[in-house]
């Protein structure tokens, strides 16, 4: 990630989305065991990877690609939150997540209104609804 942002702020935008994408992939390799111990630190780190590869596509106008990536962070909390077994604080973990993906795609519709369509912004918000709907767990979250 060091070396992400240091190729970013040389304006090394292509280099940069590359080693956010290595990141992204040894972040999420890692998961599993990191999920196990601490699971806001695990779902953080994923996400961190996921939000500066966006940054990446956001500077070099790729509206699209930065569309599939929240598509691909929700779809990631999505499958771990249909694991069984799950504990609390993992179930926890995964609503936050899915709590800051929202926030991050409603500052990116806000700048890139023109560039999203309707239908795009209501199929992600249908996502967003399905990721978050918790209440079928038992968990009372305020």
């Amino acid at each position: 990630m060091d070396d992400a942002h240091a190729a970013y702020a040389n304006a090394q935008f292509e280099y940069s989305l590359e080693l956010n994408n290595s990141a992204l992939a040894l972040s999420k390799k890692n998961f599993p065991a990191l999920f196990e111990n601490n699971a806001e630190q695990a779902i953080a780190t994923v996400l961190v990877s996921y939000f500066s590869a966006i940054d990446n596509c956001e500077t070099l106008s790729d509206y699209p690609k930065a569309q599939n990536l929240f598509n691909s962070a929700l779809n990631f909390l999505h499958g771990e939150k249909v694991k069984p077994h799950l504990k609390i604080q993992q179930q926890t973990a995964i609503f936050r997540g899915a709590s800051l993906i929202y926030r991050e795609w409603c500052e990116f519709i806000n700048a890139h209104r023109i560039d999203i369509s309707d239908t795009k912004r209501s199929q992600f918000q249908s996502s967003i609804n399905n990721l978050s709907d918790l209440r079928n767990s038992g968990i009372n979250l305020h």
